[in-house]
């Protein structure tokens, strides 16, 4: 009778979880249409991810027009989880919403897997229901992993659910701690750093398994090594946005150490405070985070990139991995050192209560009711109607989201010479990166104007002619 008692406990948990993530998942999906609609997201990272699998799609190889020519996804980063997880889902269903609906798909997994993780560690149901509660109301993870930012989605946040998911198998089953190492190391080539971190960890803490880690801390460098010196530019023809090996202590010379300490503890302080500061209660898995945590803020130095150094980017999500790892550890020591389930639970209603305020305090809630000026959307629309049997666009960056599936599509001004649409918001700076083309004006309205490069045809004919 008790293990009957405890299989219907368990099947109750599973039932309201996954009603839970329904439910989160409807809203989240309702905020991304809006914003979709709305043309919150905007050109670059969206031609990278969603350009490449359409070109795939239609057979013309898993490349984007995202840096002005023609370039292979993996010239960017070794997308591999990408490729393998998104490219079935998104053939079936070939629109942006379903890269999306993906990357929510994962967060809410990775949601379902720090419940089991919480209930193993804190040996408590209810407790493990509180860890669910304030991670689900962890506004940084939520921005982060449900890719709310202009720049759109990102494969980068399936990793969450994979490293998750390594954790919670490493003592229960060999073969799927594997696999879930894997998918996180194929999710993104720098990803090894905190894989071998973590097997590092792993071999040190669990004598049993010693062998296991070191074996996968290996493969983590071996992975970066191959991909970054030959798997990356074999498939980007030589041609990588990103050049690991050229890093010089010049850029050290010259770094403004000041403003890097800056910038890296205000990046650290943001964080902690939206993991309530319990993960410095286990400094032994929190310094697992700083070197990713290092390289998101030299790069404000190094390549002039100001995204990885904001704690809620995609580029956090590794940090959020070990994070989460700490917070529950952390929440394991409060129970053992406060004795009395009612102080803990009390403790957990002031957590909750202040989830629940820096929640209402971020972007999440605004965006159901972004709402871009209706004649402005109408006209896009038009636009959208106008260039649809064609495959090659310049278009202002804010605008070029509708157009990812395009064969040619470029970041205006780069090659509007070559492209045989151009749509931009007019202003007199815009007009004078037109000068020297040929056109006709196609649509023209106080907020849009789309022209036709009238020499299209003989340029494109002299671009592809045999050298």
């Amino acid at each position: 009778m008790p293990g009957d008692n405890r299989n219907t406990s368990k099947e109750i948990n599973l039932s309201l979880l996954l009603i839970i993530s329904v439910i989160c998942f409807g809203y989240i999906h309702s905020l991304n249409k809006n914003l979709c609609n709305n043309l919150y997201y905007k050109y670059t990272d969206l031609v990278y991810f969603e350009q490449s699998l359409a070109n795939f799609i239609h057979g013309h190889g898993l490349v984007n027009t995202g840096r002005g020519e023609e370039r292979s996804l993996f010239s960017e980063h070794a997308y591999f989880t990408h490729f393998l997880v998104s490219l079935p889902i998104y053939y079936l269903f070939p629109q942006t919403l379903t890269l999306f609906s993906l990357a929510t798909i994962h967060m809410l997994v990775a949601l379902i897997i720090i419940f089991y993780l919480s209930k193993r560690i804190l040996k408590s149901t209810g407790l493990a229901w509180v860890c669910y509660f304030l991670f689900l109301l962890n506004s940084y993870l939520i921005i982060a992993a449900g890719c709310f930012w202009l720049f759109g989605f990102h494969s980068e946040v399936y990793y969450l659910a994979y490293f998750l998911g390594l954790l919670y198998f490493w003592d229960k089953n060999k073969n799927m701690a594997i696999l879930f190492f894997c998918l996180a190391l194929l999710t993104k080539e720098i990803y090894a750093i905190p894989l071998f971190l973590t097997m590092l960890y792993f071999s040190i803490k669990n004598k049993g398994k010693k062998r296991m880690a070191l074996a996968l801390a290996a493969v983590s460098l071996l992975y970066f090594v191959l991909a970054t010196k030959w798997i990356m530019p074999l498939f980007g023809h030589g041609k990588m946005a990103y050049n690991y090996y050229a890093f010089r202590l010049e850029d050290l010379r010259t770094l403004d150490f000041q403003m890097f300490l800056k910038l890296f503890f205000r990046y650290w302080k943001q964080l902690l405070i939206h993991f309530h500061f319990l993960p410095v209660f286990s400094p032994q898995i929190l310094i697992l985070g700083l070197p990713d945590s290092l390289v998101n803020t030299l790069s404000k130095f190094i390549i002039k990139n100001n995204i990885p150094a904001n704690p809620w980017s995609w580029h956090s999500i590794p940090v959020f991995g070990f994070l989460i790892w700490a917070y529950l550890g952390s929440f394991g020591q409060l129970t053992k050192l406060i004795k009395k389930r009612i102080f803990i639970y009390s403790f957990s209603l002031v957590l909750i209560a202040f989830s629940f305020y820096l929640f209402s305090r971020s972007p999440i809630p605004r965006m159901a009711h972004l709402r871009s000026h209706k004649n402005f959307l109408l006209t896009m629309k038009k636009a959208e109607q106008l260039t649809a049997s064609s495959d090659s666009l310049c278009v202002e960056w804010k605008l070029g989201a509708p157009f990812v599936r395009k064969r040619y599509l470029y970041s205006f001004p780069v090659n509007c010479q070559i492209a045989e649409y151009i749509l931009f918001c007019p202003s007199d700076t815009n007009l004078r990166k037109i000068e020297g083309i040929q056109y006709e004006i196609v649509l023209k309205t106080p907020d849009l104007i789309l022209l036709r490069n009238l020499d299209f045809g003989a340029k494109r004919t002299i671009d592809t002619s045999p050298r």
